[in-house]
Order: C-alpha cells, then structure tokens, then sequence
C-alpha cells in the first residue's frame, strides 16, 4: 500500500478531492492548493507509477489552468483518458459570476512528460453559479461535462454537455 502526498502539501488544500486514472498515470485534485500568488485557486498532481522506483507512483508534475485565480476549485474533478486529462474548475470565472470551466491538457505538449494545457472549454449557455466542470468524463473522442447548478427552466436542475471531437 502506497500513500500519495504532493510535495508542497499544505493546510486545506483538499489533496484526493478527486482522482483519475489511466494507464501508468494518476491525477489528484487539490481544489483548495495555492498558487503562486498565494491565493486557492487549485491544482491537480499527476503522478508516474515507476517515478522513483517500481510501483513507487512519484510525482510528476504539478498542473494548474492558465488563468487560474483565488476560489476557482481548479481539480474538484478529474478525467484521465490516454495522454488526455480534462479538470473541471467548477467555480472559475469572472469575480461574481463563477459559472465554471473545463481545462484540457494533452501529455508532451511542451516535451516530453510535459502536460501542457491546449483547451479552456465554457459552457456556451453559461450562467452565474451553474458549476459547470462540477464533474468531467472522458472517453474516447468524447467529453462530458456536469454543470450541477445548471438552471435550465427552473433553478438548479443540472445538466451534461456533451462533445466529440470528430
């Protein structure tokens, strides 16, 4: 048995919020990790089964959007398929409107073993507070994306956007 922590771990951080795996790599969302600034923005850890050693799962890299600022819960979801990984932000956005995003990072984008972020992805129908990126599934050329508070024609009702990358 092996248990992960983040080198930089610190006080609320929410480390394991969410995970993902896919292959020989993990994600694991830290909703509430500082960034640079200091401010909690969020962050996702990926990490390498043989990084360290056979089975060791080190460390990788530390991913964070690149417009990721104070209370956007950058990793409350994550979604690994293949060299994709999708990590919702489900309050990102503007100071008061928090209707949430989707990142998309494609491995050795930048280099090798390099994440590099190549999508921000918003709902085209967005609005305060509906939390889209509140869940994220990938498979295939497919992306779904839960926006939780989603208010359709009433409040709160959610719903599931749906892309093919064809």
């Amino acid at each position: 048995i092996k248990k992960l922590t983040p080198y930089d771990v610190e006080n609320f951080q929410q480390f394991g919020y969410a995970v993902a795996l896919s292959g020989e790599y993990a994600l694991v969302g830290a909703p509430g990790a500082s960034l640079p600034g200091g401010e909690r923005g969020g962050a996702v850890y990926v990490f390498h089964k043989n990084l360290g050693g056979g089975e060791n799962w080190g460390e990788l890299t530390k991913l964070t959007g690149t417009d990721t600022i104070d209370g956007d819960n950058f990793g409350n979801a994550t979604a690994l398929n293949g060299e994709t990984a999708v990590i919702g932000a489900c309050t990102a956005g503007s100071a008061g409107t928090q209707p949430g995003a989707v990142y998309v990072f494609f491995q050795h984008r930048g280099g090798t073993d390099n994440w590099g972020q190549v999508e921000k992805v918003t709902a085209g129908d967005a609005e305060d507070g509906d939390q889209y990126g509140w869940s994220v599934a990938a498979y295939e050329s497919f992306l779904f994306i839960g926006a939780g508070e989603e208010d359709g024609p009433g409040t709160n009702r959610g719903a599931v956007y749906v892309y093919a990358n064809e």
